[in-house]
């Protein structure tokens, strides 16, 4: 896994061309796996062995993967917006036991205040794709869980000192 500088290095108008306009929308859990794949080089999410042979997992279904998953860390807002920020990959998910969930990332240029309504993201679903704030989409910000790959805690982490990275992670350098 890199850790990339940036969100930007996503072909936008390549995606774009592919997903923009509603006869062109894709669903959250695709837009996810796909900008991961692009952006990180990281594995299909749709799956457990990452080739899309096992099926679709929805939004509900991927955050419990995500939860379970150990390449996986959920962590607060407050570090989602550093990480966001810092260039690496942050999903928020909203789960929903008794209907559909709601996956989305996080892009650069996010409130760094622990306030998850003034997180920049990018989303599908429900709609034309569009950059816009976590607090735009959701009608409330209570219960979402925030997700990034454990590799770009490791590189935030290893851009601080070893007493934040230990308290914080329990990562010993």
């Amino acid at each position: 896994m890199v850790f990339v500088e940036s969100t930007r290095q996503l072909d936008k108008d390549k995606f774009w061309d592919l997903f923009a306009g509603a006869e062109k929308s894709t669903y959250c859990n695709f837009n996810v796996s796909y900008c991961y794949q692009q952006a990180y080089g990281g594995k299909n999410l749709q799956d457990s062995n990452g080739t899309k042979v096992g099926g679709e997992r929805s939004a509900n279904e991927l955050c419990d993967y995500l939860r379970g998953a150990s390449e996986w860390q959920q962590i607060s807002a407050s570090e989602a917006a550093r990480i966001a920020n810092a260039g690496g990959f942050v999903i928020v998910a909203r789960p929903n036991p008794q209907g559909h969930g709601h996956v989305l990332f996080l892009l650069e240029g996010c409130q760094e205040n622990g306030d998850a309504a003034g997180l920049r993201c990018f989303h599908v679903g429900g709609g034309n794709p569009r950059i816009t704030t976590v607090g735009n989409i959701f009608d409330t910000v209570k219960n979402l869980l925030f997700f990034t790959d454990r590799e770009n805690v490791f590189a935030l982490v290893r851009s601080r000192n070893s007493h934040y990275a230990s308290r914080t992670y329990g990562i010993q350098h």
